[in-house]
């Protein structure tokens, strides 16, 4: 029973995972300008391990909102699980500058 139970939580919470990718896929489409729901799509894509979809979103957030260092960082952590080291210290650089 209680392996059921949370195996049914595990299916509730990817759901609504999906959802809220499908949702702010959206609002990116509708308003890329949009610096929170590009930090938000980077962070879901991240939870489901889709690394490059995840580093191309911080990009954006931090395009578009350049003295937000959480985006920076994010970023960074993104571009160390992709082996892209030289980027993530500049990721990093640019998020201690902004604290």
């Amino acid at each position: 029973m209680r392996h059921e139970l949370g195996e049914r939580d595990a299916l509730d919470r990817l759901e609504h995972e999906e959802q809220a990718l499908t949702d702010l896929r959206r609002v990116v489409s509708l308003d890329p300008q949009h610096p929170q729901a590009w930090a938000s799509l980077a962070a879901l894509f991240a939870r489901a391990k889709q690394r490059k979809e995840s580093l191309f979103a911080y990009r954006e957030s931090c395009r578009l909102q350049p003295a937000a260092p959480a985006f920076w960082m994010g970023a960074a952590m993104i571009c160390f699980e992709l082996a892209l080291f030289e980027e993530a210290v500049f990721q990093i650089g640019r998020a201690s500058c902004r604290e």
